[in-house]
């Protein structure tokens, strides 16, 4: 077992002992063949997203011989002290012909040398996300470099730990709380106290805080929200951008120019990486956000479209987030407003245009950068997308999309259910008379199974219109 004292007692020192054994205990520590350069093994492991160490061993041997062009996961199960070197001993794991596969490995080295890059944390929206829960996941993110022993947190960050503390504790079950510091900075609202009664004595608080965050969703809300997200990226200002390789810098800005050119003839406004667009929706049937699923039948819909790069050592993204609120246009909404749409009447969507960055720092996108911008558009607007679209964007319209249409129908189609029924009933009636069957009007009746023939009148229809409605958006 590694331990940090143990580190120590070897040579290393406080700092490189505690970002090692951390780094040991989430098993951080991967490595590809394009890495051993020099007789120098550089780690790039991650801590939480934003805070980069960089783990280089000095003149190093390896045991093993590295196959090209893969990453190694390592297992260390020790370091210990070898006359003037160090030998760091442990499995590396790898996939070799689609399996995965495992292989005992010795790395002696001279030295150490560790650097730690934080960058800014950024507050991040998803599919149906909720509003506060955007929050919840930033105040985390920074409660996670808090909690780091080896990483310094901004002053800001620490003014902040009362109310990041709040956050946290919703999903904390252990002990009651009371999230003093978040209710101070909201308006007083007697629903609001009870709800955050129920929340701190809830033992599995998952219900009792998605009944707290629909609430807060209310629009008189909004404004204690951005004040509490503006104090958080306030936060960071100390700390620096993501880094863009200048290599691939001119790569990227031709790609943002296909995206402009695709969203402009698209009838969107503005240029990378901000774009947006007022159009009239025409039934949608079942789209889900965080309250509910709702039905459109008719809807102006105001359609903000915000892009950002984020790229690493070997690959990246373009990550689009779409915001839609339906309603009357107004130019004054930004991408959040949605999130506190009345009747819930707000959605976001995130797509990604990904990529692959080879040794000579060459973009190579997994699928077509017009396939994929043309179907987010199409998407964003819920405009039918064929195989290759759906393909593009990883929007795989299965089961799962198929059921919610028929939830649907199925409630639609009770009436419908029950109105051939009576008609079947007032046909037997008409044809009895017409044949002079009236005596035996009263036994038919009876006989014929009309749960039946409601049964099959409802789920046949309900059936029919899903898969319709289903190749038709």
């Amino acid at each position: 077992m590694i331990t940090t004292e143990g580190l120590i007692g070897i040579g290393f020192g406080e700092y490189n002992a505690a970002v090692i054994k951390h780094l040991c205990d989430n098993e951080a520590f991967c490595f590809s063949d394009n890495e051993y350069k020099d007789n120098d093994l550089v780690f790039n492991s991650y801590l939480n997203g934003y805070d980069i160490p960089t783990v280089i061993l000095k003149n190093a041997k390896i045991s093993i011989e590295l196959l090209c062009d893969t990453y190694y996961d390592l297992e260390i199960d020790c370091i210990k002290k070898s006359q003037n070197a160090y030998l760091l001993i442990g499995n590396a794991k790898y996939f070799k012909e689609d399996s995965e596969a495992s292989e005992r490995i010795t790395i002696e080295f001279e030295d150490i040398d560790i650097s730690i890059k934080s960058t800014k944390i950024k507050p991040f929206m998803y599919d149906n996300c909720n509003a506060w829960e955007i929050i919840e996941n930033f105040a985390m993110n920074i409660q996670d470099r808090i909690d780091c022993p080896f990483i310094k947190p901004s002053e800001k960050e620490l003014k902040l730990k009362p109310l990041i503390s709040d956050f946290c504790s919703f999903c904390c079950n252990d002990e009651e709380i009371h999230f003093d510091t978040l209710k101070s900075r909201l308006p007083q609202d007697e629903k609001l106290d009870t709800l955050f009664e129920k929340l701190s004595k809830a033992k599995n608080n998952y219900t009792a805080k998605r009944n707290l965050y629909n609430y807060l969703s209310q629009r008189k809300f909004e404004s204690s929200w951005r004040t509490i997200l503006a104090e958080f990226e306030s936060s960071q200002e100390d700390y620096c951008d993501d880094e863009i390789s200048p290599k691939i810098t001119s790569q990227l800005n031709n790609i943002h120019k296909q995206i402009d050119e695709i969203m402009l003839a698209n009838g969107y406004l503005g240029t990378y990486p901000s774009y947006q667009k007022q159009t009239f929706q025409k039934f949608i049937p079942a789209i889900t956000n965080f309250k509910n699923t709702y039905t459109i039948l008719s809807e102006n819909a105001n359609i903000i479209v915000e892009c950002s790069d984020n790229c690493y050592d070997d690959n990246g993204d373009i990550t689009f987030q779409v915001s839609t609120l339906f309603g009357k246009p107004n130019p004054s909404y930004d991408k959040y407003s949605c999130l506190f749409a009345k009747d819930g009447k707000g959605f976001t969507k995130i797509h990604f245009l990904s990529y692959l960055i080879d040794e000579n720092k060459k973009i190579d996108p997994f699928s077509s950068i017009e396939l994929t911008t043309q179907a987010i558009c199409k998407s964003t607007e819920f405009k039918h997308l064929n195989k290759q679209e759906n393909e593009a964007i990883g929007n795989a319209r299965g089961f799962g999309v198929f059921m919610s249409i028929f939830k649907l129908w199925l409630i639609v189609s009770l009436l419908f259910g029950l109105f051939m029924t009576v008609g079947m009933m007032l046909i037997e009636l008409i044809i009895c008379m017409i044949f002079g069957e009236m005596v035996g009007f009263g036994e038919l009746f009876l006989e014929t199974p009309w749960w039946a023939v409601f049964l099959g009148a409802w789920l046949g229809f309900a059936t029919l219109m899903s898969i319709v409605t289903y190749h038709s958006k």
